[in-house]
């Protein structure tokens, strides 16, 4: 969307990535709060050691195909 406003001359391309940017955080935030109430979600640090992560997901999926 915010592209096509850019290209139509509705906006600068600054202004158009800024938008998107807010855009895209929004977004983010909307799923967060919609699958926060979902107890099958499992929330995962990212900040962590990738090999790690990889483990706790496969126990999760273990553990769920009991």
């Amino acid at each position: 969307r915010e592209l096509l406003a850019h290209l139509r001359g509705e906006c600068s391309l600054e202004a158009a990535i800024d938008d998107a940017v807010v855009a895209t955080r929004r977004f983010a935030r909307r799923q967060e709060r919609w699958f926060r109430r979902d107890p099958r979600i499992v929330w995962l640090d990212v900040g962590d050691d990738p090999l790690e992560v990889l483990d706790r997901v496969l126990e999760h999926f273990d553990a769920c195909r009991r």
